[in-house]
């Protein structure tokens, strides 16, 4: 190893792979929320909205994805229903109010489940397993509808970039 690798002006290059076993960001474009903690599936989902040019952060539990929620404010948020934890619905609810699309997944299909979860602000229902052919065709559908109706996330004059999310200016 030579000196020059661990001087601060050489940073080192960004991972390519992420584990879906702790809160990490991948950063691209729209952010997406995964929040399971089965980790087939979440990479599934997370390799899905990578090649659509999202942003994806993974989190095990809704508590956690509750945490950053409005530090990283997600465009579309992926809920894993677990029998014995009501707090995905609560995160929902939230993610509702603040305009987040949320598709709640879960491997039971059961009337009073799917309801909750569209009561508590779901706009999509899967039941696990599913296809990863009708995942990419729901993602591609949020995206497309995103893409007409969406509201400025930043403003951009010469070289002045508002970040209306983060409240922030940068120029440059």
């Amino acid at each position: 190893m030579t000196a020059e690798s661990n001087t601060p002006s050489n940073p080192p290059p960004k991972a390519t792979t992420q584990s879906p076993s702790a809160p990490q960001v991948i950063l691209q474009g729209p952010a997406v929320f995964v929040v399971d903690d089965d980790n087939h599936c979440a990479q599934m989902i997370g390799t899905i909205a990578q090649q659509e040019g999202c942003s994806v952060t993974f989190f095990s539990t809704s508590q956690e994805a509750s945490a950053r929620l409005f530090q990283i404010k997600p465009y579309v948020m992926f809920i894993a229903q677990k029998n014995d934890d009501q707090h995905y619905l609560r995160l929902c609810k939230v993610a509702r109010a603040t305009n987040v699309a949320v598709i709640v997944m879960s491997s039971t299909a059961s009337e009073a489940g799917v309801i909750s979860a569209f009561q508590a602000g779901a706009i999509d229902y899967l039941v696990k397993p599913f296809a990863f052919s009708e995942l990419l065709a729901r993602v591609r559908t949020l995206l497309r509808r995103g893409s007409k109706a969406k509201d400025a996330e930043s403003l951009r004059a010469a070289d002045l970039e508002l970040d209306l999310l983060r409240r922030r200016v940068t120029r440059g």
